[in-house]
């Protein structure tokens, strides 16, 4: 539900969504590590 206009819940959104994508960025470096 990201309406784009700068409202909380839009920069909540966008937070989240760049954490996640650390996240499994981070996830798919400690893999490639470990093979």
């Amino acid at each position: 539900m990201v309406r784009g206009d700068g409202s909380l819940l839009d920069w909540m959104f966008e937070d989240a969504h760049f954490i996640c994508t650390d996240w499994r960025t981070l996830q798919a470096a400690d893999q490639a590590q470990l093979k």
